[in-house]
């Protein structure tokens, strides 16, 4: 399966994507933004290629529903297994500082 591109896609869907954040960010995910929703919707639509639920040519009812009916429940797991993907930080760096007396923290009090 070819890496498919919706970027051509997303000016069309903007008042949805912007309606879609407002919604959230009324619902208390202050920090939800109009990308936030556009990459979620979009790994959405990688996973239905994959599974043969998606497939080209795009039809902009079909695009423009799973905007809309994207609920918050459907965007934390995204939020969730993005943060897994990232870089694991208390691991793996030998060099760093393993306790806070190996640590140089004199520039941190005042004298």
């Amino acid at each position: 399966m070819a890496n498919t591109n919706f970027d051509a896609w997303k000016e069309e869907l903007m008042p949805a994507l912007e309606s879609k954040a407002e919604e959230w960010q009324m619902l208390g995910y202050e920090r939800v933004t109009v990308e936030d929703v556009w990459q979620c919707v979009t790994v959405k639509w990688q996973k239905d290629i994959k599974r043969g639920d998606l497939e080209e040519p795009f039809r902009i009812h079909r695009l423009l529903g799973d905007v809309m009916s994207l609920n918050s429940s459907e965007y934390m797991n995204f939020l969730t297994v993005e943060a897994y993907k990232e870089p694991d930080y208390f691991r793996g760096d030998e060099d760093a500082p393993q306790s806070l007396d190996e640590m140089n923290l004199d520039g941190l009090t005042k004298k």
